[in-house]
């Protein structure tokens, strides 16, 4: 047995950098970095490294009992006699070399009725039974008796829906400030194609909520959804959210990435097309990283063909929409959060969601139950004891942040792909920007009357209603960028076919 002593001593140069508080904070991190590396082994011989909580419990005890709090404890069982369990280990190795997937339990009861005076319990028959030469035996015909696992594939759009977030990595924008994201994206099982995609802080449940009814909003409801077992996923909101809306959520095994293999790959595509490339793009402020990724996604990863579906995420989609549809109202009302909480009794105020909310007069003081919407927690209210919804007012109105130019551009090969996007067809057009409004345009960077001929009014408005509607700032930045690639004193067909091939990119060769 080691010396007790040599113990301590060892524990204390494992916790000796977290005594000393004026260490910087890059250099502890420095330290905790090498001590969970390669290093010496324990007195006792293994090369098994302590865990970060191991380390805090010796630093706790030593900070209690010093040295003396980290010299190993005695047994209880010390100076009785061991009992020899050679007898009974092999007659458990015997009965799982008979049937290799019998359970530890079941083999303990067998092992106690053949010898009734026998007291052990499963956790030692575990460990005993894995000591023994001849359980290796038993590992190889449990490997023998698993079947092959299988691939699956969803038979239709919608059936499936996968979530899940990459991340988190550091942005840095071009004021100087780095932000700390993740993505949170849906990609439909059958099609591979992403139905939604953010940008959020964190894996939280508020991106994960946002995600979802944006997907759900454009796409309808899926049948299933698959995802991780994070604590967001996890979460009473998130899972009476889905059980409301009728969405049957797969219940997995934590730690198994092979299962969730569509989105982990699209995860690397991610990586390697857009990730990276924000290092050489200049960022302005979150919506412009927002455009970035739903530009990114939009041009490059829906139209690029993929070699298990023989075409692209988006023609395997075909833009159908699911079979189970939900109201705006319906989806809103679903993953709001419910909480318990008691009032301020002079002023009647109460914290939800980093926000401070005033209730009724008869209700300060006591402790009632609020409701509110994760996404924009200022919609908020009070159930009463018959479940009526009170609205409640918040007392603090925070200053609206000033909002970036949408003209405003970041260079980088990003911003290509963007004010390419930018120039698209939006589902979302504001009322007003019609056939009129391109004429105008037109008319004010060409610098004459257009249309000037019965032919030019004939192919601006074909163009129109092959394409439009179109969101006024995207046009204009699609505009500029074709008079700056063609020039002036072209023909408006010339400049409709550029516009044309902005709004319609050809189709990427095969990778």
């Amino acid at each position: 047995m080691p010396d007790p002593y040599a113990i301590a001593t060892y524990r204390f140069e494992q916790i000796a950098f977290l005594l000393d508080e004026a260490l910087p904070k890059a250099l502890r991190a420095k330290c905790w970095k090498e001590a969970t590396g390669e290093g010496p082994s324990a007195p006792s011989g293994e090369e098994k490294r302590a865990s970060r909580s191991t380390r805090y419990r010796w630093l706790q005890a030593y900070r209690k009992d010093g040295l003396k709090g980290l010299m190993p404890k005695r047994r209880s069982d010390y100076g009785k006699v061991r009992v020899d369990r050679s007898e009974w280990t092999s007659y458990a190795i015997a009965l799982l070399l008979e049937r290799s997937d019998r359970s530890f339990a079941q083999v303990l009861h067998y092992v106690k009725y053949q010898f009734p005076g026998s007291k052990m319990t499963r956790s030692t028959l575990r460990r005993e039974v894995k000591r023994h030469p001849a359980y290796g035996l038993v590992l190889k015909q449990r490997r023998l008796g698993r079947s092959l696992k299988r691939r699956f594939q969803a038979s239709e759009p919608h059936e499936l829906w996968q979530l899940d977030a990459k991340g988190p990595f550091q942005v840095r924008l071009k004021d100087g400030r780095t932000l700390r994201v993740v993505i949170l994206s849906i990609l439909d099982d059958c099609t591979r194609s992403i139905l939604a995609a953010t940008f959020s802080r964190s894996e939280s449940l508020v991106g994960a909520v946002k995600v979802f009814r944006s997907a759900a909003m454009r796409w309808g409801l899926p049948t299933r959804i698959y995802c991780d077992r994070h604590s967001v996923y996890d979460s009473d909101a998130f899972r009476h959210g889905l059980a409301e809306l009728g969405v049957h959520r797969i219940r997995t095994r934590p730690r198994r990435k092979e299962a969730r293999g569509k989105i982990e790959r699209y995860h690397r595509v991610l990586d390697q097309w857009f990730i990276q490339e924000l290092r050489h793009q200049e960022i302005l402020d979150d919506d412009h990283l927002e455009e970035l990724l739903q530009a990114t996604l939009d041009l490059l990863y829906q139209q690029h063909k993929h070699r298990a579906l023989g075409c692209s995420p988006a023609e395997a989609l075909r833009e159908q929409r699911s079979k189970r549809d939900v109201s705006p109202e319906d989806l809103q009302r679903a993953f709001w959060i419910t909480k318990a909480l008691k009032t301020h009794p002079k002023t009647g105020e109460v914290v939800l969601a980093g926000i401070t909310f005033c209730v009724p007069s008869p209700y300060a003081g006591q402790r009632c139950r609020f409701t509110y919407d994760p996404v924009q927690p200022e919609n908020a209210f009070l159930l009463t004891e018959n479940d009526i919804r009170l609205p409640l007012q918040p007392t603090f109105r925070k200053p609206s942040p000033q909002e970036t130019p949408r003209s405003a551009r970041g260079a980088g090969a990003l911003q290509q792909i963007l004010d390419q996007w930018r120039g698209r067809t939006l589902p979302l057009a504001p009322p007003g920007f019609g056939l009129p409004e391109i004429f105008q345009a037109f008319s004010q960077h060409l610098g004459r009357n257009v249309p000037a001929t019965e032919q030019e009014a004939e192919t601006l408005q074909s163009f129109y209603r092959e394409n439009g509607p179109f969101d006024p700032q995207a046009f204009q930045n699609a505009l500029l960028h074709t008079l700056q690639q063609l020039g002036p004193q072209r023909p408006i067909g010339t400049y409709i076919r550029h516009l044309q091939r902005l709004i319609v990119p050809p189709k990427p060769k095969e990778s």
